[in-house]
């Protein structure tokens, strides 16, 4: 979407953009309530967001 770090934490309401960072490099993940104003702003299911999570899941469902 072309979203800079510092423009994603403020429509999020964040102080600064480290947690933006810190969720793109897989060292955190976003609380539930931010997840829902990411799928939003990006305008995309909360899954596709974390496919890899969600495909990971889903295969050890399966198993």
């Amino acid at each position: 979407m072309g979203y800079k770090q510092n423009e994603v934490a403020k429509l999020l309401g964040l102080k600064s953009a480290s947690r933006i960072s810190k969720w793109e490099k897989g060292l955190a993940m976003p609380s539930v309530e931010n997840l829902i104003k990411l799928s939003a702003l990006y305008a995309t299911l909360m899954n596709e967001l974390y496919l890899e999570s969600y495909r990971e899941f889903k295969l050890k469902q399966v198993t």
